[in-house]
């Protein structure tokens, strides 16, 4: 088994056919066939399954395309990291994954100073609910994650680093009927936005009104993403909970509203999430220490 074996394979798989691989890797068909080749035989078995629409990997395949994916990720950041300390001036990449609140608050400033001192890196966000952002990470599809680190997403093999809390508020389309009540029992009749899965803010929610003798709240929408969750804000009587530092800008521009609900929210907490025992690149070891200073400086 070779490096170019794993590369082609994983490329193949990303591309969906040897000719667009190929075609990426800007070599032959034929030698990525023959790698392809030359990886099944290695391993002893079928690993791609070919048919007239593509290629997509076996159950044996994507076991091998998990751990293939972190080998070919941690032999670019070292071609990339020898390159940076020779004083070569190459484009290199970093990739993060990152929740909606990191987006508003920390990545701004942290990609703005990060790009003063490492002009040629191009710098990748992913945007998602930790579940997803988390397991690109255990992929190596991006280098860290900023988020919640809840118990149902992190493990013993990622290691989870606090960075800064912040404020949850109910948040309503400006205009909203509610949008000035305190009135727990109106509150308790509206309909909901849930998050990507129930969080623990929002488990907290239900919780303090069914404290006041209420009804549980309901969810009738579930969404994965922020614009998402403000595109249905803006064209309906929903309600959600979300981070206050996320909502403040449409807050100011007079689009959303936070609703003075008669209780109080737990602080969500955001962490530098990495995977243990994979070192980060110099990149992203600048970008994660930016990242650090922005949130201290958010602290304050």
């Amino acid at each position: 088994m070779r490096e170019a074996h794993l590369r082609d394979f994983v490329a193949v798989i990303g591309c969906g056919s040897v000719r667009l691989a190929a075609r990426s890797l800007g070599i032959s068909e034929a030698a990525v066939s023959k790698n392809l080749t030359a990886l099944e035989r290695s391993v002893g078995v079928p690993l791609l399954i070919r048919s007239s629409h593509g290629v997509e990997a076996t159950e044996h395949g994507k076991l091998v395309l998990r751990r293939a994916r972190v080998i070919d990720a941690e032999l670019r950041k070292l071609d990339e990291e020898l390159a940076m300390l020779s004083g070569a001036e190459i484009g290199t990449n970093v990739s993060i994954g990152v929740s909606s609140t990191a987006e508003a608050i920390i990545m701004p400033r942290a990609v703005r100073r990060f790009r003063e001192s490492a002009p040629h890196t191009t710098v990748t966000i992913i945007s998602g609910p930790p579940s997803a952002t988390v397991s690109a990470l255990r992929e190596a599809r991006v280098d860290f994650v900023i988020a919640p680190a809840s118990e149902g997403v992190v493990g013993p093999d990622i290691h989870a680093e606090r960075l800064l809390s912040t404020d949850m508020v109910v948040v309503a389309r400006r205009g909203h009927p509610l949008e000035h009540s305190s009135d727990i029992d109106a509150l308790a009749r509206c309909e909901w936005v849930l998050g990507a899965r129930r969080s623990e803010t929002e488990r907290a929610l239900t919780h303090a009104l069914r404290a006041h003798g209420r009804p549980e709240i309901r969810f009738p929408i579930q969404r994965d993403s922020f614009n998402a969750l403000l595109h249905l804000l803006l064209q309906s009587d929903l309600l959600a909970v979300a981070s206050l530092p996320t909502v403040a800008v449409f807050r100011d521009a007079g689009i959303l509203s936070i609703v003075p609900a008669p209780f109080t929210l737990e602080p969500m907490v955001q962490h530098l999430i990495t995977a243990s025992g994979r070192p980060l690149s110099l990149a992203a070891r600048m970008l994660a220490d930016e990242c650090r200073r922005t949130s201290r400086a958010c602290r304050r």
